[in-house]
């Protein structure tokens, strides 16, 4: 992984000292660690977390840190330094013990490692692993999230909440719920389907982004950034068990004979035909909601899709709903949709990247022509009953370079604007957004870019507990504040005042090749800054200091000159 540094140079030439001590290692460590010997740290050997303490480090400390967070491996390094991770880098190996010759600053009878020297101790234990699954649940890989929405589509609660949250936890959630896919993602979310929806599939790496921690068991991996810890019940769709190599997986995952004799229902409620429809161009023609089922028929499309100006099925099982179509999709030859039903063989239910489609009060047989634009009604700006001071502030656009407003409640089907406005503003946030119809966040302020959509008729997928109202769509957020909303601009360096001649010199590329820039390290997990980085450094007597990761501050004693990127 290739990380940057925030740079910051001086003349200063002060050195703090720490005397030597005859030094051993503790002798009553934590419940299973042992010590494992004087090591080389190559870069880093250890990755996965750590803090500095420059007044009262000891190895007991460092153990104590790094188990708490469920890693398996502690090491302390140059007096002060802690760091934790549940495997060895490459090239990592014992060096004589003798250069493990650095006092811990907590304890100067302990060693805590030296100059590029780790000294290193292990829990014991193999680490988080993937669960393999329980019953008759088995892993089926780590999962990409969906292009044009979720990959699964619903997130029930799971009892005890986020924190509580493990594998076996959502397995059974799903399971009580009638699913057949089970999926965890971000280390705090559980999602549930019975079929792989808007185009995610395995991801191409295995199951590498499949690596945040359970909160409720850290012995066990729940997923990751956009990539789901997939799970299947009892072979339901035929996933292959844990393989890295990537199946096909597209609009569905069951294929369907086809039977272009089938006829075509002229009307389905008071829905007609409106014709055969191709898929949009790298997104859903229908993409306000979908579900997919064996039983499939024309009639329980029309049923979920309720209200909807169109409803299309798919590929003999998908059922899509939607007031407009997405670009690039345009009528096709009726010969197209040729695939019957799986609920019902006497009807036709689309085929691939074809959607049989009907539309709410249209005449039958009338389509647009291919590049006419679909004219479609908009959602109305929503008015609810909100309070005092509080009003809606638009559709904005999420999840770009994260989650626009910073706290996320658990998905509610019964959601409506005054129940997320009102748990908001209990919570003491003055900003509410809601999304995908059922989620709704928190904030007091808007951040990570988040920024007004282009078109605000894209937030139009109506609330799970009412649908009168509003509720997002996808990646859009149907924002609601006490008063106009606080925009929080990204993070800048820090330029001016600086302690003494300290220079900010720009943005260094680091762990080239696995080589760290600066050789040594000091975390400060909340008071981190770049006054409080130079201070640091420039007490040990080092001319270069570097921010990264928000919590770490690095430095060296050799000059740097200027440095941008």
């Amino acid at each position: 992984m290739v990380t940057f540094l925030s740079v910051h140079l001086t003349l200063s030439n002060a050195r703090a000292h720490i005397p030597r001590q005859d030094l051993g290692i503790p002798v009553d460590l934590l419940g299973s660690w042992t010590y494992q010997g004087c090591y080389v740290d190559v870069g880093r050997t250890l990755t996965e977390g750590g803090y500095d303490d420059v007044i009262g480090m000891t190895d007991e400390d460092c153990i104590d840190y790094c188990n708490s967070l469920g890693y398996v491996y502690a090491g302390t390094e140059y007096y002060h330094e802690c760091f934790c991770g549940n495997e060895l880098a490459e090239g990592a190996g014992p060096a004589p013990s003798t250069d493990c010759n650095t006092p811990c600053v907590g304890d100067p009878t302990e060693t805590c490692g030296g100059p590029d020297r780790l000294t290193l101790f292990w829990s014991g234990s193999s680490g988080p692993q993937i669960n393999p699954g329980s019953g008759l649940w088995t892993f089926a890989g780590c999962y990409i999230e969906g292009t044009t929405g979720r990959i699964l589509q619903e997130s029930p609660y799971t009892p005890g909440g986020i924190q509580a949250l493990t594998v076996d936890i959502c397995l059974s959630t799903c399971q009580d719920a009638g699913y057949s896919l089970a999926g965890l993602e971000f280390g705090q979310e559980c999602w549930c389907g019975n079929s792989l929806e808007n185009g995610g599939g395995i991801a191409p790496d295995g199951v590498a982004e499949c690596n945040m921690l359970c909160p409720g068991n850290l012995t066990e991996y729940c997923g990751g950034p956009d990539h789901l810890e997939m799970y299947e019940y009892n072979n339901a769709l035929g996933l292959p068990a844990g393989t890295t190599s990537s199946p096909t997986v597209g609009s569905g995952t069951t294929t369907s004979s086809t039977a272009s004799s089938a006829p075509t229902a002229s009307s389905v409620g008071d829905y007609t035909y409106y014709g055969c429809q191709t898929e949009g161009t790298n997104t859903r023609a229908l993409s306000a909601k979908s579900y997919a089922a064996d039983s499939m028929t024309l009639e329980s499309c029309q049923a979920f899709c309720s209200g909807y100006t169109y409803f299309g099925t798919e590929y003999a099982r998908e059922c899509y709903c939607g007031n407009s179509f997405s670009a690039g999709s345009v009528p096709a030859p009726q010969s197209d949709c040729d695939f019957a039903c799986m609920g019902d063989a006497s009807e036709i239910c689309g085929a691939g990247n074809r959607l049989s489609v009907y539309q709410l009060g249209a005449v039958a047989g009338v389509a647009a022509a291919p590049n006419d634009p679909i004219s479609t009604p908009t959602p109305a700006t929503p008015t609810p009953a909100l309070p005092n001071g509080w009003s809606y502030e638009g559709c904005w656009v999420d999840g770009v370079d994260g989650r626009i407003l910073s706290y996320q409640e658990n998905n509610n089907q019964a959601l409506t604007i005054e129940s997320c406005v009102d748990l908001c503003l209990g919570l003491g946030y003055t900003i509410a957004g809601l999304e995908w119809s059922v989620q709704c966040f928190c904030g007091n302020g808007v951040v990570n870019g988040g920024v007004l959509a282009t078109l605000q008729s894209d937030c139009d997928m109506p609330c799970g507990g009412d649908e009168n109202e509003v509720c997002g769509a996808g990646q859009r957020m149907s924002i609601y504040s006490e008063g106009p909303p606080t925009i929080v601009a990204p993070p800048a360096p820090q330029t001016t005042g600086l302690p003494g001649a300290w220079e900010y010199q720009g943005c260094l590329q680091d762990n080239v090749n696995g080589l760290r820039t600066f050789p040594y390290e000091m975390q400060f997990p909340s008071t981190n800054d770049a006054e409080v980085c130079i201070t640091a450094c420039q007490a040990y007597g080092y001319k270069a200091a570097g921010l990264e990761y928000g919590i770490q501050c690095c430095k060296r004693s050799s000059h740097f000159g200027s440095i941008y990127c």
